[in-house]
């Protein structure tokens, strides 16, 4: 039998990083901004934020996703009310097809977080910290990295970079349903399901109990489901969600310790100080502060200088827990 065989074309291609960050921002952030010679692609995770692209003004909130081309001068600010969170990749790509996409702002879908989520993921297991710093950009491979992490990064970007294009052109969002069998399916909605009632009961004092009996289900199942799902125990998982939280309020500076520790049903500021202590790497007391010395040089307010890899790293919390 004979065969045909026919050389496969790429679309895009993005064979260099320059930067990999992820920044927390104090609700009076600035920065005074730049130019580069390669593309920066940058989502807001949390909160919201005013970008200036070559004297243009753009207002993004969370799940907003931006591409700047090459040489293009952007600066940024947050809006003096929300604090917020930016993930950001800077990456060489010659690809003419990418001009599509020049200085060009997205809503992204819940499969394109997927993606973004997924891009993330690998880069923090390909490269080791820091990662929230902004002077430093100088990338350094994670040692025992998993086999072909980058290659995953580089083609999870390349991806969700066609996705937006097509976009550009006037397709259609992809629809977020996709072909799973039903016990797959129902697991998936099920964590989402639980996910959601988690965030929004931050604020409570919330038990196992609670969530089995407004869920109709066993203990055991849940609690095996979430882990293989999030990574973490259900109710492990919970408590990050408040501390991330608190980090956020924290950065607000419209709140102190002792009303952050009643918003989010803590039953004293003592166990409010343990909890952050063990999920955020520091004291509450010790965030502030770094927070302080970061602000007064308009700088962002970095994560534990532990270099401990965010609580949504390994949770993918751009908005969806899991890659469709």
């Amino acid at each position: 039998m004979d065969y045909t065989r026919i050389r496969l074309r790429n679309y895009i291609n993005v064979d260099q990083l320059y930067a990999f960050h992820y920044f927390e921002f104090t609700k009076d952030y600035v920065f005074h901004g730049e130019k580069h010679d390669f593309w920066e692609l940058f989502y807001v995770d949390k909160g919201e934020v005013i970008v200036y692209v070559e004297d243009v003004q753009y207002e993004l909130k969370q799940g907003d996703v931006m591409l700047y081309k090459p040489n293009a001068y952007h600066r940024l600010s947050a809006n003096r009310v929300t604090a917020s969170n930016l993930f950001g990749v800077a990456f060489a790509c010659s690809s003419a097809v990418l001009a599509h996409l020049a200085n060009r702002h997205f809503r992204l879908s819940e499969s394109e977080r997927g993606l973004l989520a997924q891009i993330v993921k690998e880069g923090f297991r390909a490269f080791a910290p820091p990662y929230h710093d902004p002077d430093v950009h100088t990338i350094v491979r994670q040692a025992g990295a998993p086999e072909g992490c980058e290659q995953l990064l580089q083609s999870y970007l390349e991806i969700l970079l066609i996705r937006l294009i097509r976009r550009a052109h006037g397709g259609q969002e992809p629809s977020e349903k996709l072909p799973f069998v039903p016990k797959e399916k129902r697991e998936r909605d099920l964590v989402r399901s639980v996910t959601a009632f988690l965030r929004d009961r931050l604020n409570e004092d919330l038990s196992l109990d609670a969530v089995c009996e407004s869920f109709n289900v066993g203990k055991t199942h849940i609690t095996r489901l979430f882990k293989r799902r999030t990574g973490y125990p259900l109710m492990e998982y919970f408590k990050r969600l408040k501390v991330e939280q608190a980090k956020m309020l924290v950065r607000e500076e419209r709140h102190n310790f002792t009303e952050i520790s009643r918003l989010l049903g803590y039953g004293s500021i003592h166990h409010f100080s343990k909890a952050f202590k063990k999920y955020g790497g520091m004291t509450p007391s010790e965030y502030a502060k770094s927070i302080q010395a970061r602000a007064g040089e308009s700088r962002q307010a970095a994560d534990a200088d532990s270099g401990n890899r965010p609580f949504w790293a390994d949770t993918l919390t751009f908005g969806t827990k899991e890659s469709d």
